[in-house]
């Protein structure tokens, strides 16, 4: 079927299954990781993140943003729903305030 047929109808983007069903990723050992995230592709995003182009400071803000979404979903969460610490600080917050300190 060729690499963009498998990414499509098996590959596991979910899209559709072996069995020809939306939906779900495909459990075979054509995972979305094999396809869409060779193991070189970490290590050209990792380098160009630590590059001063402007890719670079987009990935970076990228990252820390997706940091901080995860910790409000998952701590934040808890501190601010369920124990109700209206005072409740990402670790982002807190680094900026101990940077603007020194």
């Amino acid at each position: 079927m060729g690499i963009l047929g498998d990414m499509i109808f098996g590959g596991g983007l979910g899209l559709f299954d072996d069995l020809g069903n939306s939906g779900g990723c495909s459990n075979g050992s054509r995972g979305r990781s094999v396809i869409a995230n060779p193991p070189t592709y970490d290590l050209v995003r990792e380098a160009i993140k630590r590059s001063d182009t402007e890719a670079g400071k987009i990935l970076r803000e990228v990252d820390d943003a997706k940091e901080e979404i995860q910790e409000l979903c998952t701590t934040g969460f808890c501190e601010i729903v369920i124990k109700g610490n209206i005072d409740y600080k990402t670790g982002k917050e807190i680094k900026e305030d101990a940077e603007a300190v020194i």
